[in-house]
């Protein structure tokens, strides 16, 4: 995720975010009380910053960060789009915003575009190459989806969730056995419990290398 221009921002980001899970941070799992009472605690925070600025692009994506790691998705995506309409070009809101419609499978042409213009902002950020490339997965586009986990994967080349996201991406394209070979190697870099829980329901259907 992307923030810039802001040290205040960063500082209270370190302060208030637990460490983040493997793959999207407390998406996959309920936080515990203390962090619970941390995140309503710092998105108040942004949210009385956001009131003293003229364009709140930062406070409202951290609004919007917190709002989904509260389990939110709908009022974090209405803070992501408030910040797009506020600035086209903010990549972390594009990102958070086109993984998020991606995931619920809603709109996936303007998931897609929103993806593309993350990218576009910052081409060497590996999470928001992989957004792009899990927006593609979803559409069904797996070569596209192939060549930007790939890419993410060079740029990060110890992540399990980039080479799970490629298995998936190879499975979908019907070479299994280079599906195979990146799930295991998701595996080996490792990643949560749930999705290493997936993958390797997804490594029992996939035949080996020979």
């Amino acid at each position: 995720m992307i923030l810039t221009g802001v040290p205040a921002l960063f500082l209270a980001a370190a302060v208030y975010f637990p460490p983040p899970d493997t793959e999207g941070g407390w998406r996959t799992k309920r936080p515990p009380a203390p962090v619970r009472k941390k995140l309503d605690e710092a998105f108040h925070e942004f949210e009385a910053l956001s009131t003293r600025q003229a364009k709140p692009v930062q406070p409202l994506t951290m609004m919007g960060m917190i709002l989904e790691q509260q389990g939110k998705p709908d009022l974090a995506k209405q803070r992501y789009q408030e910040v797009l309409a506020l600035d086209s070009r903010a990549g972390t809101a594009a990102n958070n915003l086109a993984w998020l419609m991606a995931e619920s499978g809603e709109d996936l042409d303007e998931a897609l575009r929103l993806a593309q213009s993350a990218v576009a902002v910052a081409p060497e950020t590996p999470q928001i190459v992989d957004t792009l490339g899990w927006v593609y997965y979803k559409r069904g586009l797996s070569k596209s989806a192939i060549e930007q986990f790939q890419k993410a994967i060079e740029q990060e080349p110890r992540n399990g969730i980039y080479y799970y996201h490629l298995g998936l991406a190879f499975i979908q394209a019907g070479d299994n056995v280079r599906g195979r070979t990146a799930l295991e190697q998701a595996l080996k870099y490792g990643t949560n419990a749930a999705t290493a829980a997936a993958i390797r329901r997804s490594l029992e259907g996939a035949p080996a290398a020979r």
